[in-house]
């Protein structure tokens, strides 16, 4: 039922949140670096999207990493989304490592960027039914040979990568442990997945990185002899910490800036990034702060532009909307950290929580909506209004709540409201925003993300008796939970 089904996934979160011991991988580090895994990945290389560069990063640096790419996206949402292998040298340490093998013509003008005169990865044309892949040089002598058996482990960003493998037909996809990480969309359908896998399950050593409560429930619900590692949120730091603006705190000072930034993203489908909420919102704000000195900031536009906005009588304000369109990543780290103070997500797409967590690491206060009420169960606190429009919760808060779907939560008059009572008052700010960041970086930090599911494979391997001699997954571990049957 489903208040016992609440009751298994709270008992999951605790075990696998605080049990499970964050030094987990010292002995096998060594180890790692002769486990072959082979990574799948739609988008890469890009220089967009945090926790794509970060899980990549990492499995590039721990494990003998080859990465396959079997369909590459070019653009989503009116977006384009260009193969970017020399603006990502700084990201990926692969250059002059791995050589480029080219299934797919349409990408053999890589041939000349990447590969070595050495090397022809066009020879590999229309060899197998994907884009390209990037093999370790070590490995030239395997020519045109490609299989599953090559590697220890597969791991799959994305149940629709998983499912595009499995229409390559190559058998020994069923012999190594494949590990998918669930996060939501990519084609996200568990009962779909589970049907499809009944029959074969047995052979398949799979594991499910779940990201949400919510999609745990859903494996419980559909899958069996499926192991699960639980995994909230999202991998959005590197190993060394210095690699990135995330994390890092703000200079006191930076909070009694006299211009308050507030921004939202419109990558995606507008109709369910929210910005009919946010336009309300913006307005009521103005309203209210007719003087106050607020910058607005939408991502993801098609070009960049600044307007001051006027109100309702036709008069200038000292609110500007500034249009911005999609930045590497890094460049939207440190623009997080230097401008924006305030973030938006009002989606109604009931994607992961919380969008806007990049920001959030950078020491942005978060407004969001919950739908799947998990923000508590993650350890965040709400601030908002009583009837009397007194600001209540703010010796906990550590985001604020929107309202969403009927439910709990700040209207967009009652949003402008907080918004104001932090404009005026800079300490609460500066106080709610380093509470913020303490809490979504303790989430999401490299241990408690990449280092379990690192754990996850040293184990799969181990348990397949490959070459990783390390102690198996059990079902007594936090990491591994049967579904309930």
């Amino acid at each position: 039922n489903e208040g016992r089904m609440h009751c298994i996934v709270a008992v999951v979160f605790m075990i696998a949140l605080n049990v499970w011991p964050l030094n987990s991988e010292v002995p096998v580090k060594g180890l790692r670096r002769h486990t072959r895994v082979l990574l799948c990945d739609l988008l890469f290389p890009s220089s967009i999207a945090k926790w794509r560069i970060e899980e990549t990063r990492a499995f590039i640096e721990t494990y003998d990493t080859d990465i396959l790419v079997p369909q590459r996206i070019t653009g989503f949402a009116g977006h384009e989304f260009p193969v970017e292998f020399e603006e990502t040298q700084d990201l990926f340490p692969v250059h002059g490592l791995y050589d480029l093998l080219i299934f797919d013509p349409a990408f053999n003008y890589l041939q000349s960027r990447v590969n070595d005169v050495d090397f022809n990865g066009t020879a590999f044309n229309r060899r197998f039914s994907f884009s390209f892949m990037l093999r370790k040089r070590t490995r030239r002598h395997e020519d045109l040979d490609f299989t599953f058996a090559h590697y220890d482990a597969v791991y799959s960003i994305f149940q629709v990568v998983f499912e595009l493998l499995m229409k390559h037909r190559d058998s020994a996809l069923f012999s190594v442990p494949h590990f998918i990480h669930l996060y939501p969309g990519g084609g996200m359908n568990v009962k779909r997945l589970c049907r499809t896998l009944r029959h074969r399950v047995k052979q398949l050593q799979l594991y499910l990185v779940v990201t949400m409560p919510n999609i745990l429930e859903m494996v419980q619900l559909h899958c069996s002899n499926v192991m699960t590692v639980v995994a909230w949120g999202l991998p959005l730091m590197p190993r060394d910490p210095s690699q990135t603006l995330s994390c890092q705190q703000r200079a006191p000072h930076a909070y009694q800036h006299s211009v308050l930034g507030v921004a939202t993203s419109s990558m995606g489908f507008d109709s369910k990034k929210g910005l009919g909420w946010f336009q309300d919102f913006m307005l009521m704000s103005m309203k209210m702060l007719p003087d106050a000195n607020i910058h607005w900031y939408v991502f993801g536009q098609a070009s960049n532009t600044s307007q001051n906005i006027t109100d309702p009588s036709g008069q200038a304000t000292n609110h500007v909307l500034h249009k911005v369109p999609m930045l590497r990543q890094t460049d939207l780290d440190e623009f997080y950290a230097k401008k924006v103070y305030v973030y938006i997500n009002a989606e109604k797409g009931g994607n992961g929580w919380p969008l806007g967590t990049e920001a959030m690491m950078t020491g942005a206060v978060l407004f969001s909506v919950d739908h799947y009420n998990v923000a508590r169960l993650f350890g965040f606190h709400t601030m908002s209004l009583n009837e009397q429009g007194v600001l209540q919760g703010t010796d906990v808060a550590n985001f604020v709540l929107l309202r969403s779907r009927g439910g709990a939560g700040s209207s967009p008059q009652e949003a402008a409201s907080i918004l104001a009572r932090l404009y005026h008052n800079r300490d609460l700010l500066a106080i709610v925003s380093k509470r913020s960041q303490k809490s979504i970086c303790g989430l999401v930090s490299y241990e408690r993300q990449q280092g379990r599911i690192f754990s996850a494979i040293d184990g799969a391997v181990a348990h397949q008796g490959r070459r990783l001699a390390v102690a198996p997954l059990t079902d007594a571990s936090p990491l591994a939970v049967h579904p309930a049957k």
